[in-house]
């Protein structure tokens, strides 16, 4: 190998090298700004003013995300009793109305439930 081509190697080496070192470094403030978001939020959350490690800062976020999941489990579970309940009240006006039009006469339970209507 002569000299030049050596020499080639050993820019192409060395630009390969400071091209790889600054994508690493790009990687790292990414990955600080995202964990400065993260605590920012966090800390606002709990109203905390003391600085907090990485590793707390993921056990508050998971904490947060489970709590989160577990809320929308329970949303979820109150909208679908209540989607049931409305089905229920829509069938008993259905049912009533039907009886109304037919010119039947209700009892005093039908009375009642007409009155919550």
């Amino acid at each position: 190998m002569n000299a030049y081509k050596r020499n080639m190697d050993i820019e192409n080496d060395a630009e390969k090298r400071a091209h790889h070192n600054a994508l690493e470094r790009k990687r790292r403030d990414t990955l600080k700004e995202s964990f400065a978001h993260l605590r920012d939020v966090v800390h606002r959350s709990e109203g905390g003013t003391r600085a907090i490690s990485r590793r707390e800062i993921l056990k508050h976020t998971s904490d947060f995300v489970i709590n989160m999941t577990n809320k929308i489990t329970t949303e979820e579970n109150t909208v679908e009793k209540l989607n049931r309940q409305n089905g229920q009240l829509l069938d008993q006006i259905q049912m009533l109305n039907r009886r109304l039009e037919s010119g039947e006469v209700f009892a005093e339970e039908d009375l009642a439930l007409l009155s919550t209507l």
